[in-house]
């Protein structure tokens, strides 16, 4: 019965990965027409920034695999959990809602890390990220006069808000004030209401033992060096490819990036965030065409080091 189980999802996995890649040759192809027509293209610039996002993509998968060792017993090595990283990530880029979770979550079952576990390390995951790169974003604005008073004020109630993810007590205390709800009182009557309540409480206690200065400061370290580096590509591409030397505009594009990819409804619909980059250059006297083409170059530069981080480990996981 296990077996077959797993022939079953084996063979599940197999159409939607090859699935996954169709629909992201389909959606990408016109992409890569429009960068060779419209832009003069530095191939050793292009291949040094692919590089450079595929070394940032194996710190975000090291990242990920630091703290799951540290809070679980999660028992592959990092090879093979960067297989399973980057494979469920081409799924991330479909529309198919929630198949990269239930594939990864899976994967990773498998492998001593329960459900539970990983409902906590996508709740850590969020959290903590918003909370440091939040805390960069707004100590890059307090470096940049232009940036307009309701963002830098964004910025800060966002890291408000996420504070409380690096504090056992004031968790226990939310969750303590949110049971004491009238709503619940009638709700306990429920058997599954029970037994949800039961897992939401097996949960949080895997939060509460997540959160401590080592996890924090492993965590902060590489989210750092990943912001620096998202930087450090922002800052070739729109300088050596589009020539836009003004370093406070480059700046606020890297602001608006990182807003928009807080906004799924725009990032991941092809176009939505095309558009809102061109419109965001025109208001600085650039044309609408170079913001749209600078967001589709981002996104294949992304699409190709994807790409190469899958070949690279699938290759090095079957070697060793």
């Amino acid at each position: 019965m296990i077996m077959l189980k797993k022939s079953f999802y084996n063979i599940i996995k197999i159409l939607i990965t090859i699935g996954s890649l169709l629909f992201i040759y389909k959606s990408s192809k016109g992409y890569f027409q429009i960068i060779f027509d419209k832009i003069n293209l530095d191939f050793y610039l292009i291949t040094c920034l692919i590089f450079l996002r595929f070394f940032q993509q194996i710190i975000a998968s090291l990242r990920l695999f630091s703290l799951i060792k540290l809070i679980s017993k999660y028992n592959s090595n990092f090879i093979e959990w960067s297989r399973i990283y980057f494979s469920t990530a081409l799924v991330y880029l479909t529309p198919i809602i929630g198949a990269g979770h239930i594939m990864r979550s899976y994967e990773m079952k498998n492998r001593k890390f329960s459900y539970k576990e990983y409902i906590n390390l996508q709740f850590i995951i969020f959290s903590w990220g918003m909370l440091i790169e939040s805390s960069l974003m707004l100590l890059i604005c307090f470096f940049n006069e232009e940036i307009h008073i309701y963002i830098l004020a964004l910025f800060f109630l966002m890291l408000i808000c996420f504070l409380p993810a690096v504090s056992k007590n004031i968790i226990n205390l939310l969750y303590t004030n949110i049971k004491k709800i009238k709503a619940f009182n009638f709700l306990n009557r429920f058997k599954f209401f029970n037994l949800f309540k039961l897992n939401v409480e097996k949960i949080i206690a895997i939060t509460i033992s997540t959160i401590n200065r080592k996890n924090f400061l492993v965590y902060f370290f590489y989210t750092t060096c990943l912001f620096c580096l998202e930087f450090l590509v922002f800052y070739l591409l729109l300088t050596y490819i589009f020539m836009i030397v003004d370093f406070k505009i480059v700046i606020l594009f890297f602001i608006l990036n990182f807003l928009i990819r807080k906004i799924p409804l725009i990032n991941n619909i092809t176009g939505f965030k095309e558009v809102f980059i061109g419109i965001f250059m025109q208001q600085f006297g650039l044309i609408f065409l170079e913001g749209v083409l600078f967001s589709i170059t981002f996104r294949v530069l992304n699409l190709l080091a994807l790409l190469l981080s899958n070949l690279f480990f699938f290759l090095l996981n079957n070697k060793y």
